[in-house]
């Protein structure tokens, strides 16, 4: 005999035994009423009182065990459809899948090295590559829930389907995001952006565009950014249970966007005249600009750099929002506009829609974007690479069908080799760490609280770089309510410093310079300091740069870090490393400080900030013997001898 339990504790096969929470208290109640019933025919003196009252309490625990005792019935076990691209017509491809025919997935799944025969997902169940792809697909396009995927298309229980799909995202990102992040030099040495110059020239010209004497048509790349719709996050409890922590309130403004009254990401894209994204940067909170994210990506500094020594250059366009320089191009303002220049304006903003027309094809091939409940950031990482790896769909689809841009301007584009080309270009399997489930060394910078990101590394130098070497440690990390940036996982367990209690831990691999969690908690003043006895063993301060900061109209911030008054954030947990070496730092921006990877960071490895020498002087006397040595060997240190009276 089982008794049901709560719903966390079964699996996704057996949740359906768990008990409700109406039940439990319905349970509660017939246990008290079983044991009144039970006392009383103890307690009775009457014989007939006894046996009503033992009558009545085996009536409520028959109640009670019919209810709380799981039934014996055997729970069939899933069937596994077994599909294949065979499985499906043609034109159940492109209505599931996105592609016209079952030849063209199987290009695609050659393309996207998923033509390998098993693969072994995260929980070390095996599926084949062909499997792999179908449930990506299927997820994508149709935008189905992942229960329905399961039960009515491909067999298996809901969690295969949900670890099918991360696999899928995180195999497509780690493999081909280069050629979204950093492939400029390739579009152009095989020319495609001397075609897409010459494409818009040509519909400019026939939109009756008047080029002035001497002028050089140089547009061959449009600009902008787009809006992706999310789950509002941080909204209800952090923890179950009364009084439970909330998140933070700062964290839905955080990817709050009150022009457009939604929540979501954004990413800067750059695409040619055949409808290709050449270019994207993100994601980003919705809460900037698109200034912001021009200024972070560094895109102007890579095309000048791109067409150095290059007589004929190619410069971007883009809407009102962005300004003019010899590399970027704009509308010329309405209010100092000719009239000449203002016919100009209604010509390039009819060509220039054709990026809006590249975000409408990827959001219609794949609704999965427009399913706002799957969109969910802080519980889902996987929501931060999937507009990444859609538009890299996108490019596929584009490469083997055309799209309405490439129409809009008269390109015939080499259906037949053209995605071959372009995926050859993929990082080697020499370069790419093993992966079973999910990516070993994922590249993904965080969003950060005040909407900044981390630049992001060509993956190709990432994995090129000295990874560091953490042993295989078998830890046990402890539940915490603590909040970390979007993308970021850390964990909290026993520190590898002798006598040094809890230590903060890295989950996952993440590369040199990605900002990891804000270092966050109470706000003082000078005047707190001065209260006599006040602990500022977690204060952090940058009142030495006063100066410094009111250049730039900043004030100096204190902030302690303090668990009592900082529950929900990692940096006053972090340990100092003295001889190992700090691996993070503290780094202001704006008015937010965060901690940030010195190294690239592995899973496993223990996160280790440098406290100074100062903090260190002042608790000298309170250390243990050899916590002194150590100090002294690293910083020095030597005790100072105390004045007695």
């Amino acid at each position: 005999m089982k008794f049901r339990q709560l719903a966390r504790n079964y699996t996704y096969r057996k949740r359906f035994l768990s008990v409700y929470s109406n039940e439990l208290l319905f349970l509660k109640r017939l246990e008290m009423l079983a044991a009144l019933f039970y006392m009383k025919s103890r307690t009775s003196e009457e014989s007939g009182c006894k046996k009503k009252y033992r009558l009545r309490s085996m009536k409520l625990l028959t109640v009670y065990l019919s209810i709380s005792v799981e039934p014996c019935n055997p729970i069939p076990k899933p069937i596994d459809n077994k599909r294949n691209i065979m499985s499906f017509s043609d034109s159940d491809c492109k209505t599931f899948f996105g592609f016209n025919s079952q030849a063209d997935l199987y290009r695609l799944m050659k393309c996207l090295r998923l033509d390998q025969d098993l693969i072994t997902l995260s929980n070390r169940s095996i599926m084949s590559g062909e499997e792999v792809m179908l449930r990506g697909l299927y997820e994508l396009v149709t935008g189905e829930f992942q229960s329905s995927v399961a039960v009515n298309v491909f067999g298996r229980e809901l969690s295969q389907q949900s670890r099918a799909f991360t696999y899928f995202i995180s195999h497509i990102y780690r493999r081909f995001c280069h050629l979204l992040l950093d492939n400029l030099e390739w579009f152009r040495d095989t020319g495609l952006l001397e075609e897409s110059r010459r494409a818009i020239r040509k519909k400019l010209l026939d939109l009756g565009y008047i080029f002035d004497e001497g002028e050089k048509h140089t547009i061959g790349l449009f600009i902008d950014c787009n809006c992706l719709e999310t789950c509002r996050p941080g909204g209800g409890p952090l923890t179950g249970g009364h009084d439970g922590l909330r998140y933070d309130s700062l964290v839905q403004q955080t990817f709050y966007n009150g022009w457009k009254s939604q929540h979501g990401l954004k990413h800067q894209t750059i695409d040619t005249a055949h409808g290709i994204t050449c270019h994207l940067f993100g994601p980003f909170s919705l809460r900037h600009n698109d200034l912001l994210l021009l200024g972070e990506s560094d895109i102007l500094d890579k095309f000048g750099d791109l067409f150095e020594g290059i007589r004929q250059k190619i410069t971007i366009f883009g809407d009102s929002a962005y300004p003019t320089s010899d590399i970027l191009r704009s509308y010329v303002l309405p209010e100092i506009a000719t009239r000449h220049q203002k016919d100009h304006n209604r010509r390039l903003k009819s060509v220039r829609e054709s990026i809006e027309h590249n975000y409408a094809l990827t959001k219609n091939l794949y609704k999965y974007l427009s399913r706002v409940e799957k969109l969910k950031i802080l519980n889902n990482p996987t929501v931060l690479r999937v507009y990444t790896v859609c538009t890299f769909l996108k490019n596929c689809h584009v490469m083997m069908y055309g799209c309405e841009s490439s129409q809009y301007f008269n390109i015939l584009l080499d259906t037949e080799n053209l995605l071959e080309r372009y995926t050859q270009l993929q990082i080697t399997d020499t370069q790419v760490a093993p992966m079973i489930g999910f990516p070993l060394a994922d590249p993904l910078p965080a969003i950060v609280e005040n909407t900044d990101m981390v630049n992001r590394t060509h993956l190709e130098r990432n994995c090129n770089r000295p990874q560091n070497i953490v042993p295989e440690v078998a830890r046990d990390y402890i539940v915490t309510n603590r909040i970390s940036l979007p993308g970021i996982q850390l964990g909290l367990s026993q520190s590898d410093i002798p006598n040094a209690g809890l230590g903060v831990f890295l989950l996952d691999d993440y590369p040199e310079g990605t900002r990891l969690a804000k270092y966050g908690g109470k706000l003082l003043r000078n005047a707190d300091l001065l209260i006599p006895g006040y602990d500022t063993s977690y204060v952090w301060s940058d009142i030495n740069k006063s100066a410094e900061l009111a250049r730039r109209g900043l004030r100096p911030l204190i902030i302690d870090a303090n668990p009592i008054y900082a529950p929900s954030y990692w940096g006053g947990m972090i340990n100092d490393g003295l001889h190992r070496g700090a691996n993070v730092t503290l780094k202001r921006y704006k008015n937010q400080v965060y901690v940030v990877l010195l190294e690239n960071g592995v899973s496993g490895m223990e996160l280790y900030l440098e406290y100074g020498i100062d903090y260190w002087q002042e608790r000298f006397q309170q250390v243990t013997q050899n916590m002194q040595e150590e100090l002294v060997a690293h910083y020095g240190l030597r005790v100072i001898p105390v004045d007695v009276c």
